[in-house]
């Protein structure tokens, strides 16, 4: 199984170094790719391990966090907010007014 989770901390590559070393020691690992832009490290794993250990395994310096994931497709068609669509009404609101005007 494989996760995907935002690292903070790191400023170089020396420090993407030591964060590969540090997750790839940790027991039930067996591959890590870093990305020092993005700040992530994806972690592929034997077996379920919890972000507890992992953060464990990490020095002070760094702080590792599950990234969230976030599908617009399911907010967007199931749910209808009738907060945004009055914002939405009020942001199209100088368009009717020019409209009315034109008219």
């Amino acid at each position: 199984m494989t996760h995907t989770y935002q690292i903070t901390g790191m400023t170089c590559n020396g420090c993407k170094a030591s964060v590969l070393k540090y997750l790839k020691g940790v027991e039930g690992v067996s591959d890590v790719l870093v990305d020092l832009e993005k700040g992530e490290a994806t972690i592929s794993m034997e077996h379920q391990i919890t972000t507890d250990i992992l953060k464990k395994a990490l020095p002070s310096k760094y702080s590792l966090s599950e990234k969230e994931t976030i599908n617009l497709f399911e907010n967007s068609l199931t749910q209808s907010n009738p907060i945004t669509d009055e914002t939405k009404l009020k942001q199209l609101q100088p368009l009717f007014l020019i409209f009315a005007y034109l008219i």
